[in-house]
Parts: structure tokens; sequence; C-alpha cells
């Protein structure tokens, strides 16, 4: 049928197994009426190029409008008629090619163990039938790369698709027809590779004493399964780093997984499966290392007289547990510097922590177990372990001072004397003795004393050779002193003295 230019409402009306075209809404300006077939180019339609702005369905009939040539480009299904193409993927005079068909007619559908992909949203455009299989690349599906908007799948199947080549990039499981693949984190026009599987095939089923790791959201992905064990890196967990998605548990275990090698940074525990790590302290593609244990474990468990101190939160290790004492430094607890996040507290303890060496700075006392510091998290570098009543002891500093006088009356050599108090009544003290002669390296020499009752020390060093210094000879030797209570851990300040 030629060109009809009457706007008359009645013009190209359409008969049961018909559509008609017009080029302006409400049915008006030319039209065409066209039978059952395929229409790939304006010309073939009998009206020029993105010019149709409506549309009359026959009955019987259903058509699809495309925005390209050879049905390319988005694609809409119509079976009824429309006033005005405004639609957001085929809008007014953007229709470039079209298809004729008998109402309910569809394409590439799927038998029981199949899945059909295809290129536009509501199963419309170029589509393909894929039985059970990998399909690693866009080539192996049979449809151009980043091209699928739609998939249908057959009651007895399910569908993997993924971003990348080799089932990479993001993933995600199918199990029923999706008209539109835009609203999930594979979407319209990102598919690359697919598997497709029986309904209900899974990856990597941990046993009950095992945890499965997986590269994608949703148990998708490249995976492995670990016995119980202690993974300290990524390459021990089996999987590249910093790219693990989700995990299964299973039920007679639990897996602490942390965001950096060696149990390091922030850690979690879990006993059960995650199909997303987007929500949580150690979140999506940041977990470097593992430890599967079995359901229940604890570690550093703190005994009567003793405190446990943990480096994350939860009571996850790296831990220590100490007895009642002091510990001036990170070194004397036993944890990175400032790294505590939680604290067990035995029967008849009581810890006091300190922001600074030397039990200086903002305290904190516990008499029961914090499995998060809050505000003092992070901060804590010294800590006291003491008996439960006692109180927080006032943070005291030894001072040291010293200098140089006479062996004996009338001797012509001189000794180091030092002074000091602060430590703790009847403590062993030791007493860091560095001297410097010129420009000659310096040569440290460890002295202990035993402070009195009141915490004081005085103490007479006389190097090896009878004296430090001789007088009336110019020396040129420095000394620089620092005592250490070897019970409190208190350190002194630097006291310099040198030969006159």
């Amino acid at each position: 049928m030629g060109f009809t230019f009457t706007p008359a409402h009645a013009a190209c009306e359409v008969g049961p197994n018909q559509v008609s075209f017009f080029t302006d809404a409400g049915f008006r300006g030319q039209c065409v009426v066209k039978d059952f077939g395929d229409f790939a180019s304006s010309g073939a339609i009998g009206l020029p190029n993105d010019s149709i702005s409506s549309v009359r369905v026959g009955p019987n009939a259903q058509v699809i409008v495309c925005k390209d040539n050879n049905f390319k480009g988005d694609c809409i299904l119509l079976s009824k008629d429309v006033n005005f193409l405004n639609g957001p993927r085929v809008g007014n005079d953007q229709v470039s090619s079209a298809k004729v068909q008998p109402l309910g007619t569809a394409q590439c559908i799927p038998g029981n163990r199949q899945v059909s992909f295809f290129t536009n949203a509501d199963f419309l455009g170029d589509c393909v039938v894929k039985d059970i299989g990998d399909f690693a690349s866009s080539n192996a599906i049979g449809l151009p790369n980043d091209s699928i908007s739609s998939v249908r799948v057959g009651p007895d199947a399910q569908a993997i698709v993924c971003k990348d080549n080799d089932f990479n990039g993001d993933c995600i499981l199918l199990t029923g027809d999706v008209s539109f693949l835009n609203n999930d984190r594979v979407g319209n026009d990102q598919v690359s590779s697919a598997k497709v599987q029986q309904l209900g095939t899974t990856a990597c089923p941990p046993g009950i004493n095992q945890v499965s790791f997986f590269t994608d959201a949703g148990f998708l992905g490249a995976c492995v399964i670990k016995d119980i064990g202690v993974f300290a890196s990524s390459g021990a967990i089996g999987l590249p780093n910093d790219s693990i998605s989700s995990l299964k548990v299973g039920r007679n275990v639990q897996v602490i997984v942390c965001k950096d090698n060696n149990f390091r940074g922030d850690c979690i525990l879990l006993t059960s499966d995650v199909s997303f790590l987007n929500n949580n302290r150690v979140g999506n593609d940041t977990v470097s290392s593992a430890k599967v244990q079995p359901l229940g474990t604890t570690e550093c468990e703190p005994g009567s007289s003793q405190a446990s101190f943990f480096m994350h939160a939860g009571f996850l290790a790296p831990c220590v547990v100490k007895s009642i004492g002091n510990f001036a430094n990170a070194t004397a607890i036993g944890l990175d510097d400032q790294s505590i996040s939680s604290i067990k507290v035995g029967p008849g303890v009581l810890v006091c922590t300190y922001n600074e060496n030397d039990f200086g700075g903002p305290t904190q006392q516990f008499t029961s177990s914090s499995d998060f510091l809050g505000s003092d998290n992070d901060l804590i570098s010294s800590v006291r372990v003491q008996a439960a009543g006692t109180g927080c002891q006032e943070t005291i500093r030894p001072s040291i001072s010293a200098g140089i006088e006479p062996v004996s009356p009338g001797s012509e050599f001189e000794l180091l004397h030092i002074i000091g108090r602060g430590f703790q009544p009847a403590e062993l003290v030791r007493l860091q003795i560095t001297s410097r002669f010129g420009t000659d390296n310096p040569v440290t020499t460890n002295e202990v004393t035993t402070a009195d009752a009141t915490g004081g020390i005085n103490f007479r060093f006389s190097g090896a050779g009878g004296g430090v210094c001789t007088i009336g000879r110019i020396n040129n030797e420095t000394f620089q002193v620092q005592g250490t209570g070897l019970t409190s851990g208190r350190v002194s300040n630097v006291a310099v003295t040198g030969c006159s």
C-alpha cells in the first residue's frame, strides 16, 4: 500500500492481522498499513526515517519497533494502539525498523535446561538459546560484546552472567526471567561471559568444618574451600588480594577475616554465610587474611589475676595475656603501639590504661571486659594490671640527676654520681650510662641498683679503670644517664654531665 495523505481519523484502519504507522500523534499524518512481516528500514516500512509518532495494532497482531535499521538499537513490543510514541526507550520520531507478528509471537523460547539471551529489553532483538555450559566470551555466547539487555531462563535452569570475559568482574545469578538488566551490579549492555547451569547448582560448597571464599557477591566468581587453619595472606587463602566479596560458612566453624596481611587492620568474626561483604568494617574486596576456626573458638582467655588485650574489637587476635604488673610501652605489652581495641578482664583484676608511654596521658580503668574501647580505641600506649580494689595509681615519672665528683678526698680520679627518686620502693632499677669521648662512637653500659624504701637511688659509677675522669686534664668526655624501674616499668628523664 502507498502513502496516504489524509489526516482523517479513519485513514489506515487496520485489519485483525495488520499494523498501521502514522507520522503524527493521534493516528494522523502520513500513514501505512503493514501485514505480518519484517521491515528492516524506514524504506521497507514505507514512511520517512525517524518520523513515526503513533501506531494502530490489530487485535490479532503485535509489532516490534526499533530505533535503528535491521532491528538494532532499543526496541519495544506493542500489542495495542499507541496514541503517542513518547516512551523512554523508543520515543517519538525514532523508529527505523519494525516487525509485524501474530499476537503472542516469542523468539528464542528456552527449554527446561536452557537460557535465552536477548540484545534488547523485553526479550526482543537478536537472541540465542544456550544449553548448559560455560561461555567465557561474547563470541562463545553468540551475541556482540556488551549487548545483552534481557534473559529468559528455563524452568530447570539458572544463569550466571558476568561483566568481563572468563567470568571476571561483577557476576550475578539469575533463576528467573529478567526483562531488563538495568538494576543489578551487572547492568544493561554489560555482559561479556555467562554460565548456564542446572537450577540449584552451587560452586565450592563447604563441608561442616570448612569455609568457602568467593570473588563475587552471591557466592559467585572464582572460589576456594579452606579447612580449619590460619591463612595470613591472600596467597595462603588462594584468591587474588582484596578480591573476596562473599563467604559460605560450614555449620561447625567460624571465620575471622581481616583487611591486612597477618590479621592486621580491621577484622570481623563471621559464623554464618555472607552474600555480600559490603556493610561492615571489613568491606567488599578488602580481605587479605583469614582464620577458619571451630565454632565458639576464643583466643587469649585470661585466668585469675590476668587481663587480655586484643588488637581488634570483639576480642579478636592478635592478642596477649598479661598477669598483674606494669607495662610501660608497646614492647612491654606485646602489641603494636596504640593498637588495642578490646580488653578482657579476668577475676580479681583492675586494668588501668594510659594514652602515653610510662603511664602518662589520659587514663581509663576497667573492672570488666569491653569488646570495643570506643573513644579510647587505638590510643593505649601503656597499661597496668592490678589487683581489684586498688584503684589506678597516679602517674609518677622518676627523675634523676648526675654529676662528677672525686673518687675519694685528694684522689686525682673522678666518678659519676647518680641520684634519683620516684621509683617503686625496693625495686631494681637499670641505669643506662652512655659515654662519648670527643667524636668517638658512644659506648653504653648498663648497671643495676636497688631503690630504697622511698623509691630513691644513690649510685656511684667509677667505670672500669678506677674513675671516669682525671682531675686537671681535659678529658672531653660526656655522659647521658637514664633509669628504668624493672618492676614498675617507670622510665626517668635523661641526665647529662661531663668531665671538667
